[in-house]
């Protein structure tokens, strides 16, 4: 699964994120991984693929590292006193000199003026229902890929996971359709504030001006396009990752700022970021499938990294090369130093695929509908193996990605699926296929009476390898 409103802003909390931009020294004990604390951060949804490009905010100041007290608090209400509205010339005001302090750290300069709207979480959640609508069809498929992969349950129902997501946290977003920055009220009259609600709401604001900058700068990557590649798919990740962690970098940079010191530059940049990456938590408090909770942050936290590492090594000019000359897979940003000649395509049709095709006088119950086809990626190589081992390690295994592709046939209402992934050498491929035996362990003790062949006490799969090459099979 793959994020699909590009940066809708959901809440985070300033005392949330104060650890990871403090040196490591200065650290109290704290959890050892994700599992142990669930607070909510922030939330990035699923990538649309039509017309309006929603910009990821929500980074707030406080997660960023700007508040000096890191002591956690239960909700926004608990610690920070009332917001009260502002008028409409305060947030220009405001809006205007963050605009100038994000055009300084990200080193482009506005070509014009970000207007604010501010509606309501109502008028939010409608716009996302609206997107969901015009997105039915590629959600539906989503669906069907997710629950073929066996990473959801075949129970899940995709486009209500999504909606509940969005309406219990939205906060805004941008939307390069219009060119505004959309601000959620409650967030907008926050702006002003002093202490953790108001450094939350500004960063936020600096978050979705960068994405401004990416649109005014280097629309290819932002602006709706026929051509682009579906949500669920290795392009549409690598450029969200690309995006996000862009943002996410400025935003953190301003968040500095607010404490008087400097996060570019700084010897252990790269040592604060991946400390964020390995505690960060995507915000939400919806019932959410936990798969769509970790592709929803995945891009995010890989994106902040790999810009981490773009900056260090060239500044931002590094970032706007990658951004001009636009990426096709998640490999590319998360190893930029490998030579084109390392990737491999698979999208050719194999024989063994071919053979397992239905006979074309098939009844109409198990007659196969056209197949849906595409690459999904390393980050999803991650994502299936964080199913069974921790994410470093997952990180570790999926490097060795050179390819793959992915074929999902619907035969009636029953699903099957084939997953190959070309890996650096054979021995890679084995000690993928060995590491993820576990999860056939598990589909085969719950059934999977959703694919062909499949019942609630038997699942046909199998995860091998042939060469170095890693295959995933569901349904006969």
């Amino acid at each position: 699964m793959t994020p699909r409103v590009e940066g809708l802003a959901i809440g985070s909390t300033t005392s949330e994120w104060v650890e990871f931009m403090r040196p490591a020294s200065d650290m109290g004990e704290r959890a050892s991984t994700k599992a142990r604390r669930r607070r909510p951060l922030f939330l990035r949804t699923l990538a649309r693929t039509v017309a309006a490009w929603l910009g990821l905010a929500s980074l707030g100041a406080a997660a960023l590292g700007c508040a000096a007290d890191s002591r956690p608090r239960a909700t926004a209400a608990s610690s920070s006193p009332r917001a009260i509205p502002l008028s409409r010339e305060r947030i220009d005001a405001l809006v205007t000199d963050l605009a100038r302090e994000t055009a300084q750290i990200r080193g482009l300069t506005f070509q014009r003026r970000v207007p604010v709207t501010v509606e309501t979480t109502a008028q939010i959640a409608e716009h996302w229902r609206d997107t969901l609508r015009d997105e039915r069809d590629e959600i539906e498929t989503e669906e069907a890929l997710g629950i073929g992969l066996g990473v959801i349950a075949e129970s899940t129902h995709l486009a209500d996971a999504l909606t509940e997501l969005v309406g219990r946290e939205a906060q805004g977003y941008y939307d390069p359709d219009s060119g505004d920055l959309v601000l959620v009220d409650t967030e907008a009259a926050s702006l002003g504030a002093a202490g953790p609600a108001g450094l939350d709401a500004r960063a936020t604001v600096v978050h979705e001006l960068t994405h401004a900058l990416q649109h005014q700068h280097h629309a290819n990557m932002v602006t709706a396009s026929s051509s682009r590649q579906p949500a669920l798919s290795d392009g549409a990740r690598a450029r969200l990752a690309l995006l996000e962690g862009d943002a996410t970098i400025v935003a953190m940079e301003w968040a500095q700022h607010r404490r008087g010191t400097r996060f570019i530059g700084a010897p252990d940049m790269l040592d604060r970021v991946r400390r964020w990456v390995a505690n960060a938590q995507v915000l939400t408090e919806a019932n959410a499938p936990a798969y769509l909770i970790d592709s929803a942050e995945a891009p995010y936290e890989a994106g902040a990294l790999a810009v981490a590492q773009l900056v260090a090594a060239g500044g931002f000019s590094r970032v706007d090369s990658m951004l001009t000359a636009g990426v096709t897979r998640t490999a590319e940003v998360l190893h930029p130093e490998r030579e084109a000649a390392a990737w491999v395509d698979l999208s050719t049709p194999s024989a063994s695929a071919a053979s397992e095709a239905p006979a074309a006088d098939a009844s109409p119950a198990t007659r196969v509908a056209s197949p849906v086809s595409r690459s999904l990626g390393e980050m999803e190589l991650r994502l299936f193996l964080q199913r069974v081992i921790r994410e470093e390690r997952a990180a570790e295994l999926a490097a060795s990605w050179r390819g793959d592709w992915i074929v999902l046939e619907r035969l009636g209402p029953a699903l099957r699926v084939r997953w190959r992934v070309a890996c650096a050498n054979a021995a890679e491929a084995a000690r993928l296929a060995q590491t993820l035996q576990p999860l056939v362990e598990r589909w085969q003790r719950d059934g999977c009476p959703r694919m062909v062949g499949g019942s609630r006490t038997f699942c046909p799969a199998t995860i091998d390898s042939d060469g170095a090459l890693l295959r995933v099979s569901r349904g006969q």
